[in-house]
């Protein structure tokens, strides 16, 4: 029977779980980023060159975006008064 049905073809392939979470985590760290600095930015750290769609297409489905954690952890949030 299987030979009388087509096979069942994926029409897009998906985004690897570890590239959408660094489109999400760029998009809260750095709202000002548009879409194609993203896609730059994820084609030098991962190789792969994902389209200014998928892009708008990830962020779209996650909801707001907050960043809870600090760009640099190392430095005190402020310094004491004197």
């Amino acid at each position: 029977m299987a030979s009388l049905f087509a096979p069942q073809v994926e029409r897009h392939r998906r985004v690897p779980a570890e590239v959408r979470d660094a489109i999400c985590a760029l998009k809260a760290e750095h709202p000002p980023l548009n879409i194609y600095e993203i896609t730059t930015i994820c084609w030098v750290r991962f190789g792969h060159r994902a389209s200014s769609h998928t892009v708008k297409r990830i962020l779209a489905e996650v909801q707001r975006i907050s960043v809870t954690t600090r760009h640099d952890p190392s430095r005190p949030a402020v310094p004491p008064d004197r």
